[in-house]
């Protein structure tokens, strides 16, 4: 901030109140509709302050069901997903998938509330498990990949690119069950040295 000329100071969800001394806030915490950082981005939104993560940002990519539909209808490729309904008769695999699969919560981030299964066994188990909090779950096919590409855009422009990589023997960036291997390490890749086809969809799926 200080090589920009301009003031940069850490607030924390205490400082609601103070938050109109600023002339613009930029959250960098998990987001969700129920939580602190959507009732900070109402208040800036409400008062004038530019604001990312902004509210409607937030409703839209913390609905992983609402993602997947705006993306299959834009015929963006993801990997093969299916919906389940908790009220649905005889609770089974779908057709096309093989074991192992992942199922996630509609809502979930950084990792938690998504589980990998290798059988039907530990699918129907997951599934009653994730039910007592959800009425919806999603069934992903599992492609297994060393590094997740963060394509980060502002006003529909490619401003910086990373790779996340997987926890230390462990299929997600973040390994919730280990206590020092918790997460993946990340690198920074110049936006030339990106692949040409993934900004090319990042820039369409946003």
């Amino acid at each position: 901030g200080k090589e920009r000329k301009f003031y940069v100071d850490l607030i924390t969800k205490n400082n609601l109140d103070s938050l109109l001394e600023y002339d613009a806030l930029f959250i960098r915490e998990t987001t969700n509709v129920n939580h602190h950082t959507y009732r900070f981005a109402q208040k800036a939104e409400k008062e004038g302050i530019p604001c990312i993560d902004d509210t409607l940002s937030i409703q839209r990519c913390c609905n992983k069901i609402y993602l997947h539909e705006l993306l299959k209808s834009k015929k963006i490729r993801t990997p093969k997903t299916d919906i389940v309904i908790k009220q649905q008769k005889g609770l089974k695999i779908s057709n096309g998938f093989e074991f192992p699969v992942v199922l996630k919560i509609p809502d979930g981030s950084f990792s938690t509330g998504v589980f990998k299964v290798k059988n039907e066994e530990e699918f129907c188990h997951q599934a009653l498990e994730i039910f007592k909090h959800s009425e919806l779950l999603i069934v992903q096919e599992f492609l297994p990949s060393d590094y997740d590409w963060r394509i980060v855009l502002l006003g529909g422009k490619p401003l910086f690119a990373c790779r996340y990589y997987m926890a230390k023997k462990h299929w997600q960036i973040y390994n919730h069950s280990s206590k020092k291997n918790k997460e993946g390490n990340f690198e920074c890749v110049a936006l030339e040295k990106v692949p040409p086809q993934i900004i090319k969809t990042s820039i369409k799926s946003a």
